[in-house]
């Protein structure tokens, strides 16, 4: 007689952690394809101002992350995703008074 294989318990699938991990493979890979394009005077901070940043002698650049099954352009920006890049400006962050500063929005 063989034995009944053995199955997973049953679960619901709106409380699966699918879209997470998905989101957190897709900040991984754009955080390894920045690292590997940086320029012999920048440095990758990886969950620094934003998801990663690239910051040189001169300017850095602040990369929000977003893995969304839903096209840009019914992506909620809110005034909170803007808040950031203001401070940026203003020199109270990142890269630093006086340098040039930048933030980069990339979806899935």
């Amino acid at each position: 007689m063989t034995p009944e294989p053995i199955r997973p318990l049953p679960s619901d699938p709106k409380r699966q952690a699918d879209p997470l991990f998905r989101g957190c493979e897709f900040q991984l890979w754009q955080t390894v394809n920045a690292w590997l394009r940086l320029g012999s005077d920048e440095l990758l901070f990886i969950e620094g101002a934003e998801d990663f940043d690239v910051v040189g002698p001169e300017s850095g650049t602040a990369t929000q992350v977003k893995n969304s099954e839903r096209p840009l352009r019914s992506f909620p920006i809110g005034r909170d995703s803007l808040h950031q890049p203001q401070v940026y400006a203003s020199g109270a962050g990142p890269p630093g008074p006086g340098k040039i500063s930048s933030s980069r929005f990339k979806t899935s």
